[in-house]
């Protein structure tokens, strides 16, 4: 497989560069995904005002698909949708960030339908936030069969609901009644949902990495996570530029936050695991009906 590396001018203030796809685009891809791969298979627009816009505290709300592809160019899948929406807290600074993910788990789409134990993997919740930190906060989660078309039915003893209390130097996390207490070894903190918003208020070029503890799922911490700057990438056909963060550490499935000149989010892909959080706009595939369903069902919170 060949690549032709376009360089850019080392004079410029971002000495990266963008891998140019010339490869077949059949049978294995064999490399990480990334805006490029999306566009050469069709799944993205090449119009990057369709990206997710940058929103103050407590400003906005934003819907993204949950992409993933399994290394070969013809098993492109439309998983899921996630949605966030921020509400101006109670106090000055502080928002209440509210949001709901669903994704499909179990069997695979064919032709003629799904095959058996076809799932939907539901998680929610709402948190009070401080500085893009959160302090507060509760998250419950359940799976749903959707096998044969069905309406969704809760699976039994699937359903779990979690709150957290966040305060310096730890958390206490209660499950079903009972309290853990977990430490919290670093002086920032944020969760996944957290740094979505984040990334399109951070200035290009100033901050070369940012070392904070990641709470995955709101209530596990992946303490010494790295959100590294790494620069400008040539995009032609994105309008010239893509800029990019790449959220590194120990036990953290690495993701890039991909963005245009104008900070809109373009994408948050994990070019290796083929997994990608792309805003709606910016999709060309639908998503499966059965998802959308679960997608607009009532609150569990």
């Amino acid at each position: 497989m060949q690549f032709i590396i376009e360089a850019l001018n080392m004079q410029e203030t971002f000495g990266m560069k963008l891998i140019q796809r010339t490869a077949e685009t059949t049978g294995h891809v064999g490399y990480p995904i990334d805006p490029e791969f999306l566009r050469v298979s069709g799944q993205i627009h090449t119009d990057t005002s369709l990206g997710a816009q940058p929103r103050g505290p407590g400003e906005g709300r934003q819907v993204y698909r949950l992409y993933c592809n399994r290394g070969s160019w013809g098993w492109h899948g439309q998983i899921g949708l996630l949605r966030l929406e921020a509400f101006p807290g109670s106090e000055e600074g502080e928002e209440e960030l509210h949001f709901l993910q669903v994704s499909r788990d179990g069997g695979e789409q064919l032709g003629s339908g799904f095959q058996p134990n076809q799932a939907v993997f539901r998680l929610e919740g709402h948190m009070r936030c401080r500085r893009d930190m959160p302090v507060s906060g509760e998250v419950c989660s359940a799976l749903y069969d959707y096998t044969n078309n069905s309406t969704g039915i809760i699976i039994e003893d699937t359903y779990l609901h979690e709150s957290v209390r966040i305060y310096s130097g730890a958390m206490d996390v209660t499950v079903s009644g009972k309290t853990y207490h977990r430490s919290l070894p670093a002086s920032e903190w944020m969760t996944e949902w957290n740094l979505l918003r984040l990334v399109g208020r951070l200035p290009f070029g100033e901050d070369p990495r940012r070392t904070f503890c990641l709470l995955e799922g709101m209530t596990l911490p992946k303490p010494s996570a790295h959100l590294i700057d790494t620069g400008r990438h040539v995009a032609p056909d994105f309008g010239g530029s893509l800029y990019s963060f790449s959220l590194l550490g120990r036990g953290i499935v690495p993701f890039d936050y991909w963005l245009d000149s104008e900070h809109r989010l373009i994408g948050c892909i994990s070019g290796g695991l083929g997994r990608a959080y792309i805003p709606e706009a910016l999709m060309i595939p639908p998503v499966e009906d059965f998802i959308t369903r679960e997608f607009n069902r009532e609150r569990m919170l």
